[in-house]
């Protein structure tokens, strides 16, 4: 029979959100106490191979456990797959519930969390006490005691699988993980898959609110400022980054705040981010030129997670536009943060700090209609690419933490419309964005509603407030307000 101490293991192992999986594919090796040896195969969410072989129990009869479906839902992740062992292939299912750790299905997964492994040696029976001999009666003969019970010697109790593992830190620290402790790094892992999604994501809007809502906002502004409006021959509305105004540079601030929410199920929680970013931009005819440096921060906490994040982030753009009619921009930025991650399963706590990278670039196309004497419309679309790495960690108990690899591409589309017919430029956009990648049971589908007004405080000064919710995303919500202030030369 295959040992239900190692196959609950190998579960919970394989239990936490199904993300985990799929940001570590590739072949784990584990090696147990007891010369067991276990190799992981992960090829993808639906294919994960288990070989094990070795020790008391697999040394001269190998098992191969093979999952072939994993299914996350709401608070539950349901497994299907197979136990070959000798000869016979035996199917199992099992549903995990993400927030108790409880542990029901059938097969294998029956016998190792519904029954025990093991039975029990029988009670040991003790020593007989020696018959104390009668005392002869004259004249009879006296009685011949009887011969005392050799003790029982005792039975050697089995030895029991109870799942745990030695594995060995880039250090060179030995630590052993039981099943629990397994099941906390497991979660933790998955944890800091979602919140390198999440901030890959906050990454992509922090770019377009610098560089794209900034042109955008910023420019209509700076045509109120510098001249009266004009009409093309198409009688379309020309903006000063279409060529209108003559070259000109400026150096701009811009302040934001973000309140994030996290609301997976055992995994909720929520709190405030913002960014501080100064840049400096240069306007020749056609072309716009800039750079911006931002510090950026983020404070999450929950009940059973945390998260914590502090860095910098430096960027280049560019923006071409010779007619209202197309208007195209092009930027990236490369930021770095020290990142600390909190998860507490039961009684157990882990926690950390690790270093994250992320490099995005962005593409975008606008256009500019006019809809009557005082509105202006600005269509677009744009495509954001962005790479970002978790360095590996050590946490408070010396256990490992895997790091993770995490590539995002977002495609967006949407409008703004202005209101041009006072001194102040208010402002209401929309989007649908798609992300190409995401954790299981999230959406990657989701809108973007904003608002703002553009205000041209004098000839050298412009000023604009931005406001923009996130909508449609299950299980996650994100707020952000942002104030800019530019000063041209």
């Amino acid at each position: 029979m295959f040992a239900a101490g190692l196959f609950t293991s190998i579960v919970l192992a394989v239990s936490a959100p199904a993300g985990v999986a799929l940001a570590q594919a590739g072949d784990t090796t584990v090696t147990l106490a007891d010369g067991t040896r276990i190799v992981t195969t992960i090829r993808g969410l639906n294919d994960i191979t288990i070989q094990i072989s070795g020790g008391p129990n697999f040394g001269n009869n190998p098992a191969t456990v093979n999952f072939t479906s994993v299914a996350p839902g709401a608070g539950v992740i349901d497994y299907r797959g197979t136990i070959s062992q000798g000869g016979t292939t035996t199917p199992f299912t099992c549903q995990v519930n993400t927030v108790t750790q409880a542990v029901t299905g059938t097969g294998a997964c029956a016998v190792a969390f519904g029954q025990p492994s093991t039975t029990p040696p029988p009670p040991v029976t003790p020593p007989t006490t020696p018959t104390t001999p009668t005392t002869p009666t004259t004249p009879t003969t006296p009685t011949t005691p009887t011969t005392p019970t050799t003790p029982t010697t005792p039975t050697t109790p089995p030895v029991i699988d109870d799942g745990s593992i030695t594995v060995t830190n880039p250090d060179g620290s030995v630590v052993t993980l039981s099943v629990p402790e397994q099941a906390l790094i497991s979660f933790a892992e998955a944890d800091q898959l979602f919140m390198a999604l999440i901030g890959d994501r906050i990454g992509v809007g922090s770019l377009d609110g610098f560089v794209n809502g900034r042109l955008r906002a910023m420019g209509m502004a700076a045509l109120q400022a510098q001249m009266p409006m004009q009409r093309t021959e198409r009688d379309g509305y020309r903006g000063a980054s279409a060529g209108a105004a003559a070259p000109a540079a400026g150096v701009w601030v811009n302040a934001t705040g973000t309140y994030v929410e996290d609301g997976r199920p055992g995994s909720g929680q929520d709190g405030y981010g913002g960014a501080v970013a100064l840049g400096l931009d240069v306007s020749t005819g056609d072309v716009i030129l800039g750079g911006f440096v931002a510090h950026n921060q983020i404070d999450l906490d929950g009940t059973n997670a945390s998260y914590e994040s502090d860095g910098w982030t430096g960027g280049l753009y560019a923006s071409w536009s010779q007619d209202p009619a197309l208007r195209l921009t092009a930027s990236v930025a490369y930021g770095a943060s020290e990142v600390e991650y909190g998860r507490t399963v039961g009684a157990l706590r882990s926690f950390g700090t690790t270093d994250r990278t992320q490099l995005v670039g962005s593409i975008s196309a606008e256009s500019q209609f006019a809809l009557g004497e005082n509105w202006v419309v600005t269509p677009g679309v744009g495509v954001s690419v962005s790479s970002s790495e978790t360095d590996a960690y050590q946490d408070n108990a010396n256990r490992p933490v895997a790091g993770n690899d995490v590539d995002m591409t977002v495609l967006s589309g949407g409008a703004s419309l202005f209101y041009t017919g006072g001194a102040w430029l208010p402002y209401v956009s929309a989007s649908v964005n798609h992300e190409t990648e995401g954790a299981p049971g999230v959406d990657t589908d989701y809108g973007l509603i904003g608002a703002g007004v553009a205000i041209p405080v004098s000839d050298m000064f412009s000023l604009a407030f931005t406001g923009q919710v996130l909508v449609g995303k299950s299980n996650q919500s994100q707020s952000t307000f942002g104030v800019t202030l530019r000063r041209a030369f």
